[in-house]
């Protein structure tokens, strides 16, 4: 396929093997129909820098969710072409304030859903992996809905509430954000992908301090308020991709170096 013109940065396919999706370094999405090759939309005018990662919402059909070196994070509609709703990480990271973390800008290195329809909340929960270090989650099912913003607010209703970082979260859904406070990461976090093996329970994030951070995601949504663990692997090296397998508890990992390494689930 050479729909893209620029740099491919991650390919996708969705869960049916029908539609493949694109991130390339002109900050566009592009979606191909696999069984005719055919160019079905390309998503533009979201992100005005690099679209570094694109995932399918194995439950919404029509749905991908994309993060850049913009600092956004946008959930689109490819049936229309438009963006459902956007994430500004800068935003976020001015109003938690940025004292424990590093003072790199807050980049979208990668994003994450879970993978299977059958997997832990696939239908609401996605992750990202930030260039301040921050590993961000977010409920969809709570988000607030862009196409209202210009609507009048009504006497009483909420804007926003707390999340682990203290950032607004009742609009965007946001369930918890990950630093160096909660054991996470110390540089900039590069990739991140729920564990298949757990269905989706867990979460495991790469970074450039080569840590190998695993998160335990339903403990999160069962009670934000409270400690999330998180396991942590000495890798070594920078983390450029994690993958896992499907049944059993291996966790694979892509760094700078020419070799991939493998790990039992982190205990």
């Amino acid at each position: 396929y050479e729909f893209n013109q620029e740099d491919v940065n991650q390919v996708v396919v969705n869960s049916k093997g029908s539609t493949l999706a694109s991130a390339d370094d002109s900050g566009e999405v592009k979606l191909v129909d696999l069984h005719t090759g055919a160019l079905i939309k390309t998503l533009r005018r979201g992100h005005d820098n690099i679209c570094s990662s694109v995932q399918f919402r194995p439950n919404q059909p029509w749905e991908v969710v994309s993060g850049g070196l913009d600092s956004r994070m946008l959930l689109w509609d490819f049936s229309t072409g438009r963006v459902r709703h956007s994430w500004n990480m800068g935003d976020e990271q001015e109003q938690a304030g940025s004292a424990s973390q590093m003072f790199n800008p807050p980049f979208v290195h990668s994003v994450a859903v879970p993978q299977a329809k059958g997997d832990f909340l696939a239908n609401r929960i996605v992750a990202s992996a930030r260039g301040d270090g921050q590993v961000g989650v977010y409920d969809l099912s709570k988000l607030g809905d862009d196409r209202k913003k210009g609507q009048k607010k009504k006497k009483g209703d909420s804007e926003s509430g707390s999340s682990r970082s203290g950032a607004p979260s009742s609009l965007n859904g946001k369930l918890g954000a990950f630093t160096r406070e909660h054991g996470g990461h110390t540089a900039a976090a590069s990739h991140v992908t729920f564990a298949r093996f757990t269905q989706g329970r867990h979460l495991l994030s790469g970074g450039n301090d080569g840590k190998l951070l695993q998160w335990d995601i339903q403990s999160l949504v069962e009670d934000p308020e409270a400690p999330v663990r998180v396991v942590t692997v000495e890798h070594g090296s920078k983390v450029n991709w994690i993958s896992t397998a499907v049944l059993s508890p291996r966790v694979f990992v892509a760094d700078t170096s020419l070799k991939i390494a493998m790990y039992a689930q982190p205990e």
